[in-house]
């Protein structure tokens, strides 16, 4: 999302940026081919946001912070705050792609309604998968085979499928010098899943699917 912000920010200045970009990565992607099958891996937005926020941290990414609960909680409420203003004077869409979101803590990635609405706009809802991210940690081989039967690809052997996720390992983990920050603070959880509450109720109304609710 930040390379594909980062490439049409310098339209936007040069337009009409009332609605926000004016193309989307759907709208490329469709050009180019229409009949393709689209994944969407969906993550409960809230631990979504705390792991991003420690996982970015560190030198490759040009991040050397102090993060703490506390840090996490202070950046959290002032960009909730900022991204609600925006809201009240722009479109949802526009503050979804705005480049005045805050990049240590990307609260707007996870007010997934904007980008869904965006794939559904131009792609029908059968070329569309979405997967919980949840779903496929816990489940992963009943998850792998609903996504082989969406893509209509040849079924697999579960033998060697299982063996397979036996000995994955396991990708994006937190950072060693960050693992010891614990979980973030009950307030700081509540105060985001009220945020994102109507925002989820959309998208599991748009997908017809209410474990994207994440109600706790």
């Amino acid at each position: 999302k930040q390379w594909y912000q980062r490439r049409v920010r310098g339209y936007w200045y040069g337009g009409n940026v009332s609605d926000g970009p004016p193309y989307t990565n759907a709208q490329l992607i469709h050009r180019i081919t229409p009949n393709v099958k689209i994944i969407l891996i969906l993550r409960d937005p809230v631990t979504r946001l705390y792991s991003d926020y420690l996982y970015f941290n560190n030198q490759a990414y040009g991040i050397h912070e102090n993060r703490t609960t506390e840090t996490f909680d202070e950046a959290v409420r002032e960009e909730v705050g900022r991204f609600r203003e925006c809201v009240s004077n722009h479109t949802l869409h526009y503050c979804c792609y705005s480049s005045e979101n805050n990049p240590k803590v990307r609260v707007c990635i996870g007010v997934y309604i904007c980008f869904v609405r965006d794939w559904l706009a131009v792609f029908p809802r059968d070329q569309l998968m979405a997967v919980s991210l949840e779903d496929y940690s816990q489940y992963s081989q009943s998850t792998l085979n609903r996504i082989y039967q969406f893509l209509g690809v040849s079924k697999v052997d579960q033998g060697k499928l299982g063996v397979f996720l036996g000995t994955a390992k396991k990708a994006n983990k937190r950072p060693v010098n960050e693992r010891s920050k614990g979980d973030m603070r009950p307030d700081t959880e509540l105060f985001l899943r009220e945020f994102y509450s109507p925002y989820n109720s959309e998208v599991a109304r748009l997908l017809n699917d209410t474990r994207f609710l994440y109600k706790k």
